[in-house]
């Protein structure tokens, strides 16, 4: 294999590597900030903290 393949090959597992990494972090705190949320979602809409988990 020449070098060029190579550094493509690392360049798109690093692209790859940061996308994912982006994700998860927005997955995060994507989580914490519904968490905090669910008190006032439940007074707002007038249910049950079961329902309100699977918004």
């Amino acid at each position: 294999m020449d070098k060029r393949a190579q550094d493509a090959r690392g360049m798109k597992r690093g692209a790859m590597l940061t996308a994912l990494l982006i994700g998860a972090f927005v997955a995060f705190l994507n989580e914490n900030l519904l968490t905090n949320a669910f008190p006032g979602l439940k007074r707002e809409f007038n249910v049950a903290a079961s329902t309100i988990q699977w918004l």
